[in-house]
């Protein structure tokens, strides 16, 4: 029942197939003011959270219970416009934790909804007795959904979804 509900809310999270699409009805050029029509439980943090490359954390959904699960939404803002949607899962009210059965289970999910990933991470790459990262890339047309989630011991761990045009790829000058 629970995997079946975790599907019934990542399909629901990917929105339709159009490329501007990110998330649901957030669509990648939307102002807070569109994100707040389309979103009612949107907040606006007190003090927007500033990224390195210039974007910048303006608006949230707190706790959004989907289909059993606890997520907060992040909507990243460019030069005024929606340029990522920023999902994620770490401990909630009752100390619930994001686990490998999530990343496992919403895999899946991204996998049947965009494909194959088009990127994953070597599991070479971390070590499983202080650090263990799991990374996949799904593409659609422009956009880019980048399912990532991390554990730190037998304590910390976190599961993020970044719904946004473009990819890491994109910049080749770095």
């Amino acid at each position: 029942m629970t995997k079946f509900s975790i599907a019934l809310v990542f399909f629901a999270l990917a929105g339709q197939s159009s490329a501007q699409v990110l998330w649901q009805n957030a669509e990648a050029g939307d102002t807070t003011e569109v994100l707040k029509s389309k979103f009612s439980e949107a907040k606006t943090y007190e003090a927007p959270k500033a990224y390195s490359d210039g974007r910048i954390a303006e608006l949230y959904i707190d706790q959004r219970e989907i289909g059993g699960e606890v997520l907060d939404v992040v909507f990243v803002m460019k030069d005024g416009r929606l340029d990522l949607v920023h999902l994620l899962m770490a401990e909630d009210a009752t100390g619930k934790r994001p686990n490998s059965v999530h990343f496992e289970t919403i895999e899946a999910l991204l996998a049947r909804r965009y494909g194959q990933p088009v990127y994953q991470m070597p599991a070479a790459m971390t070590d499983p007795r202080f650090l263990r990262l799991h990374k996949n890339e799904f593409r659609e047309g422009d956009l880019t959904v980048s399912l990532n989630c991390m554990f730190c011991g037998s304590k910390d761990a976190s599961l993020n979804i970044y719904y946004e045009l473009g990819s890491a790829e994109d910049a080749s000058g770095l």
